[in-house]
């Protein structure tokens, strides 16, 4: 079982699967109307990946929360880095990777489609198609709250 973790918004944890944030949005791997849920390979990717977002960080010990969610090994496809489209870690994002990440969860061959991040290299994320028949398969750890020793917030400061 691959284990991941997803970093959101305590008020959108009820619905923290579905995938609605990113469709209406878009992201680094996924356009407009494309419905996707970002994980990380590691909690402190997590959260290195959304305070790159973030322009208020003590908002994060005060309103985001975190899951664990463990995935059948079968249904991850890894992204060979070598297969990237150029520019797919373009700042801003560049449609490149947006267009390859659709065309991943329209074909719907796997739950998840491993990514390198661009936060932290070498390390990886993961894209989790909630349209996916397999999303049934997805074991889910319960919302925690994200803890953090407050000097990491201050040292942005």
């Amino acid at each position: 079982m691959a284990k991941a973790y997803h970093v959101l918004k305590k008020k959108w944890s009820g619905n923290a699967f579905d995938g609605e944030g990113a469709r209406l949005f878009g992201g680094r791997w996924n356009s407009r109307g494309t419905s996707l849920v970002y994980l990380s390979e590691s909690l402190p990717l997590a959260i290195l990946e959304i305070l790159v977002h973030l322009d208020d960080w003590d908002c994060l010990l005060k309103e985001y929360v975190y899951f664990e969610v463990e995935i059948p090994d079968e249904e991850v496809m890894v992204a060979p880095h070598r297969r990237l489209p150029r520019g797919w870690d373009a700042e801003p994002v560049a449609p490149v990777s947006q267009l390859y990440g659709d065309a991943w969860a329209a074909k719907r061959k796997s739950l998840a489609l491993r990514v390198p991040s661009i936060v932290v290299r070498p390390e990886y994320n993961l894209l989790l198609n909630p349209l996916h028949p397999a999303m049934r398969q997805l074991t889910k750890h319960g919302s925690q709250r994200v803890d953090l020793d407050k000097r990491l917030l201050r040292a942005r400061r």
